[in-house]
């Protein structure tokens, strides 16, 4: 069984139809699981920010340190915990 990986993506094009796009994103997806075991073993606390500053990963140890549910951390800007 295949079990590659893909994202579609759909772009309108000036109202004459669509282009559709579809990209293999296996070994994305596979580097991404590998960054969330290492983050979640981690013996301190650790985080994962995107570009934009937004928290994409953390641990149960960075929770503690700040006092937050992942529900809390997940997704927010990393500025509001930095002081």
């Amino acid at each position: 069984i295949d079990s590659s990986v893909f994202e579609f993506k759909r772009t309108l094009l000036d109202g004459s139809g669509y282009v559709l796009t579809l990209t293999d994103v296996t070994d994305k997806r596979a580097r991404l699981a590998e960054l969330e075991s290492i983050i979640a073993r981690a013996p301190v606390a650790m985080l994962a920010v995107d570009i934009e500053g937004t928290i994409m990963l953390a641990n149960d140890r960075t929770y503690a340190l700040i006092g937050r549910s992942a529900e809390q951390v997940l997704g927010s800007d990393i500025n509001q915990f930095i002081r």
